[in-house]
């Protein structure tokens, strides 16, 4: 499932970086943006920090486990890839507080 989870967690990674991209864009116009999409956002990116959660969770199991140095290397990656992840999330989420204003 390793593998699964580090394939999902770079295109969570994309995304992030596409949706930071368009809010500091946004903040020349912040009237683009509807309240309701603001809400929209702030859910979805509220719920992806606690999806980093459990895959943090996940990881730390399997770091108990017997595992080969491959594995071992690709889970130190995504360990450190959610990281990063959770980071940008608290950002992109600080980034909406600017246009929502709570």
């Amino acid at each position: 499932m390793l593998p699964l989870v580090a394939s999902m967690l770079e295109d969570i990674h994309r995304s992030t970086l596409q949706q930071q991209a368009n809010l500091e864009m946004a903040k020349l116009d912040p009237l683009l943006l509807e309240p309701k999409e603001l809400a929209r956002m702030k859910l979805a990116y509220s719920n992806q920090l606690d999806s980093l959660s459990l895959f943090q969770q996940q990881c730390e199991r399997w770091l108990t486990e017997d595992i080969n140095p491959g594995t071992e290397s690709l889970l130190l990656e995504t360990t450190e890839r959610l990281f990063e992840l959770n980071t940008m999330t608290q950002g992109v989420l600080a980034q909406l507080t600017f246009f929502i204003g709570n």
